[in-house]
């Protein structure tokens, strides 16, 4: 199991492609919880690519050093990545965090 979702147990089993495959808003919100932690950093790599994409855009307008302007947008396209909470879900991530062997 994943530690960014919790699945909750289910009464009914998934349905088949043959059967109807609707499920209702309480059905679906039982399958998948998402963590307060998920939410933060889903806004946090919103802002962070908002900025990204504000900053491409001014640079490509205005006149700006190619070298400030390149590693201002490395810099955020980086942040944006490492923000990702998919990013935090990986493996390698948690590897590199020192929390799996």
């Amino acid at each position: 199991m994943c530690s960014t979702c919790q699945l909750a147990p289910r009464s009914r089993s998934i349905p088949d492609r043959g059967s109807d495959m609707r499920l209702s808003l309480r059905q679906a919100t039982e399958v998948f919880v998402m963590k307060t932690s998920v939410w933060f950093w889903g806004i946090v790599e919103a802002v962070i690519w908002y900025g990204f994409i504000y900053y491409l855009l001014y640079a490509l307008k205005n006149p700006v050093e190619l070298w400030f302007g390149s590693a201002v947008l490395l810099v955020l396209a980086f942040a944006g990545t490492a923000a990702c909470p998919w990013v935090h879900n990986s493996s390698a991530w948690r590897r590199m965090m020192g929390k799996e062997a």
